[in-house]
């Protein structure tokens, strides 16, 4: 699984998420603070343990965590 900052991993024609064991790219607003980023990690990785993650491409922000599946073709 890669847990990353770089927005570019959401491009899935280029890093398609089924190839992998899972991308997670974290999206935070332009001022924040180290809680705010440990709350969306927490989030994660509670996430994780009720959903895997692989071959999924999540897109971790605050309030939500969006999920992209691009085998299938079906974002949620």
């Amino acid at each position: 699984m890669l847990v990353t900052m770089d927005y570019d991993f959401t491009n899935v024609l280029r890093y398609p998420p089924h190839q992998t064991s899972g991308i997670v790219v974290i999206n935070l607003p332009g001022r924040t603070s180290i809680t705010l980023l440990k709350n969306l990690v927490t989030s994660m990785l509670n996430m994780i343990s009720v959903e895997g993650i692989r071959g999924k491409l999540w897109i971790v922000e605050p309030g939500r965590i969006r999920e992209h599946e691009s085998e299938s073709g079906k974002e949620k």
